[in-house]
């Protein structure tokens, strides 16, 4: 009962074309605009304006580095930097998305430090020591953000039970001639 304009659907298939050629996710410094616009919470001009910051500066360091630079740009807010968190844009610079969100404050602590002039602007500051999300925790903080998972799937456990029991895949499904294919969709916006 959805209606799905052309649009939105050609948006769709860019981002899985894109998700095909570029397998390593979302990442603040190769991450194009087709892809950052599905993290809620930024706009295609903020985006924009973080690609171009991007190609003319050369890619960022840290997120701390992030930070600042957007900052200076105030392009960045509290909740886009906890959603790109969440969405896995800094795993390439910070493997631990617990560790960069449990610590924004901090984070944020260094912008202000700059602001103020400290002598300790060039030092990050101390992120908090956590582990890491669990897979499901991880999966669901980039689902709530982004709509859709993008480093793993939360079938993807059930895999050794369904080999186990041999159920065959889409792909060796035409090899049953009685098999029939449903394809369910849960949502679509």
């Amino acid at each position: 009962q959805h209606d799905v304009s052309n649009t939105k659907l050609k948006n769709r298939l860019d981002f899985v074309v894109e998700k095909c050629v570029n397998t390593v996710g979302v990442n603040v410094n190769t991450a194009s605009t087709s892809i950052l616009k599905y993290i809620s919470g930024l706009t295609k001009r903020s985006i924009d304006k973080i690609i171009d910051f991007r190609e003319k500066n050369g890619k960022f360091k840290s997120i701390f580095d992030f930070y600042e630079r957007m900052c200076k740009k105030k392009v960045i807010t509290r909740k886009n930097l906890e959603n790109y968190i969440r969405a896995g844009v800094f795993d390439s610079l910070h493997p631990n998305r617990r560790q960069l969100f449990d610590s924004v404050k901090q984070i944020m602590s260094l912008r202000e430090e700059t602001d103020q002039g400290s002598l300790f602007a060039d030092v990050a500051p101390k992120l908090v020591d956590v582990p890491e999300w669990n897979d499901t925790d991880k999966l669901q903080n980039e689902f709530e953000v982004i709509g859709f998972y993008i480093s793993a799937h939360p079938m993807e456990q059930y895999e050794p039970i369904l080999k186990e029991l041999h159920f065959p895949s889409l792909a060796e499904a035409k090899e049953y001639p009685k098999t029939r294919v449903v394809v369910i969709i849960n949502d679509v916006t």
